[in-house]
């Protein structure tokens, strides 16, 4: 290991290798599990590495010094933005291909396969975030839930003012970081950079992009919603009915039905379902979990096996076993 003073996160360990294995274990651990394959084998591999992380968002910085193509099958959470440094680099999927130049940025799509291809000596400033957080920071900013996955679309070079800010942002945590390592120990920091990354991946274009400009000083009976939030919240696995949260809200049905309208832009049965299947996808990607498929489906309020998984499949684009297996690597239960 050793520090690399020209390049970002100067002050934090450099990690670097001469071994194409080792590099694809490094980038495992850091990003996303991926095969590297050296174009020239006549040169020899030099790949380096170093970075921080802000809660589960990442940031980070690798070169390499031959010219290599880097093959990753992406799992549809991570969402990746690049910083171009250096020399370029290409990205491509089966459906799109984006250059990414010094000092100009890439927003990497949820792809199921993506090449990189990367020239000597380039380098790449790299902030990944988990499509989660970044919904959950939405309905954070935006006071909402969301029904529907968050979207960024595909691969592309980027050049607006967003992705400019977004840039200037990155290197000046950089920059701060390296400066003052002590920043890293101060956990009130850490969740403050870790905000200022996700509202500004979310000040990019994405299919929910309005909700965060919606004017919402006359939103009716938010206090209403709140409180029949909360009791579907806490009775996931439960069959709730409207006559339930009339009675509890003691108001009219019409009157709940305008509160979640305006304040939430879709019925309360439709919340319920919604929160149920966020609970059913956490609890199958818990890498620790023994329960079967069914006991989760069961737990969180699904008595049909069949509308759950074409539900979860709608939700999350994938089915509940396929979740199982990306996250555990054994077969569904």
């Amino acid at each position: 290991m050793k520090n690399q003073g020209s390049e970002p996160f100067a002050g934090f360990p450099l990690v670097e290798t001469k071994r194409v294995d080792e590099a694809e274990h490094l980038l495992g651990r850091a990003l996303t599990t991926c095969r590297i394959h050296q174009q020239d084998p006549t040169e020899k591999f030099s790949f380096r590495m170093n970075g921080c992380r802000f809660g589960k968002t990442t940031l980070s910085f690798n070169r390499y010094d031959t010219h290599t193509v880097v093959k990753s099958q992406l799992p549809g959470e991570p969402l990746f933005f690049n910083v171009g440094c250096h020399q370029p680099s290409t990205f491509r999927t089966a459906k799109s291909s984006a250059q990414l130049l010094p000092g100009k940025t890439v927003l990497q799509p949820n792809a199921p396969k993506m090449e990189i291809d990367r020239a000597a000596g380039s380098g790449m400033l790299i902030l990944r975030a988990w499509m989660p957080d970044l919904e959950g920071h939405l309905e954070t900013l935006s006071g909402r839930h969301h029904r529907g996955r968050l979207s960024f679309g595909d691969s592309a070079e980027m050049d607006s003012p967003e992705a400019e800010s977004l840039k200037r942002l990155i290197y000046f945590i950089a920059g701060e970081t390296a400066a003052n390592r002590e920043v890293m120990q101060r956990p009130f920091m850490v969740k403050r950079y870790e905000d200022l990354l996700l509202s500004s991946l979310l000040a990019l274009p994405h299919n929910r992009r309005e909700a965060l400009f919606q004017d919402r000083t006359h939103e009716h009976s938010p206090h209403l919603v709140a409180r029949a939030e909360e009791y579907m919240r806490a009775h996931l696995g439960d069959a709730v009915t409207i006559a339930d949260l009339v009675t509890l809200c003691e108001c009219s049905r019409s009157a709940l039905f305008a509160a979640f309208h305006n304040a939430r832009g879709y019925s309360p049965l439709e919340f319920h379902t919604e929160i149920r299947l966020q609970e059913a996808h956490r609890r199958l990607k818990d890498k620790d979990g023994s329960v079967s498929i069914t006991t989760v489906a069961m737990d969180c309020g699904f008595t049909h096996l069949g509308r759950f998984s074409k539900s979860y499949r709608q939700r999350f684009g994938e089915t509940p076993s396929a979740t199982r297996r990306a996250t555990r690597g054994g077969n569904p239960k």
